[in-house]
């Protein structure tokens, strides 16, 4: 398979010039940014989902077809999808203000956490959703023999009164699994836990399933998390 990671959200293809900018900060004149818990950029959600210049369309052509052309044996596209509802651009506040919530004025990130909560938490996972059609039928239409394996969060066991929605990213896998061919969620745990949410999951997704673990993330909560026995 191909691996077409994030810089925030944004799906890369690398080598890519204009991706290795986008990441350095190099058109943050140009365009609306945010940064990832790494400091790398990547080009806010509501400005890939509106391309007003047609530049994310063109990107994803333009990659996808790099791809199919480099590896034409390749059956699967990885993409590895991580938003963050603490990952915005003022773009995104101001999509949020006048477009959604049809306020008069723009308001800071803290404001809205503190006075639209809900609905900001709404936004970001229709966000995601809208970018993974994008991608889905990019995909679709210039390499239609491919298919598209997300990685992503996952349905939490543990949040039964947010309807099992993840925390850790606004992305509803049952919301987009029409767009994607293979589910792959991180579900980040070992022993009971991970059967526990790998049942969770395919008891509400029908598309084929492929749950990932990480026990060489270069962070102590996951060298705690791991045993070599659990793994």
């Amino acid at each position: 398979d191909l691996e077409s990671g994030s810089v925030c959200f944004f799906p890369n293809f690398r080598p890519d010039p204009l991706e290795n900018d986008i990441r350095k900060g190099s058109l943050n004149h140009k365009y609306p940014t945010c940064q990832d818990h790494h400091k790398n950029y990547g080009i806010a959600l509501a400005y890939m989902i509106d391309d007003p210049e047609g530049m994310f369309a063109k990107y994803l052509k333009d990659g996808i077809e790099r791809f199919r052309k480099t590896a034409p044996q390749a059956k699967y596209i990885r993409w590895d999808f991580e938003p963050l509802a603490s990952q915005y651009a003022q773009y995104d506040l101001e999509v949020f203000c006048k477009s959604y919530m049809k306020l008069e004025k723009i308001l800071s990130y803290a404001e809205i956490e503190r006075q639209y909560p809900r609905q900001w938490s709404n936004f970001r996972y229709e966000q995601s959703a809208q970018l993974v059609k994008k991608y889905s039928e990019a995909v679709r239409k210039y390499w239609p023999e491919v298919k598209l394996m997300l990685v992503s969060g996952y349905l939490d066991r543990t949040r039964p009164e947010a309807n099992y929605r993840s925390v850790y990213t606004p992305l509803d896998l049952r919301t987009i699994e029409r767009y994607v061919d293979v589910h792959s969620p991180m579900i980040y745990w070992q022993g009971p836990d991970f059967y526990d949410d790998v049942e969770l999951n395919k008891r509400y997704l029908k598309k084929d399933f492929m749950p990932w673990i990480d026990p060489s993330e270069h962070r102590d909560v996951f060298y705690q998390r791991y045993t070599p026995s659990g793994v």
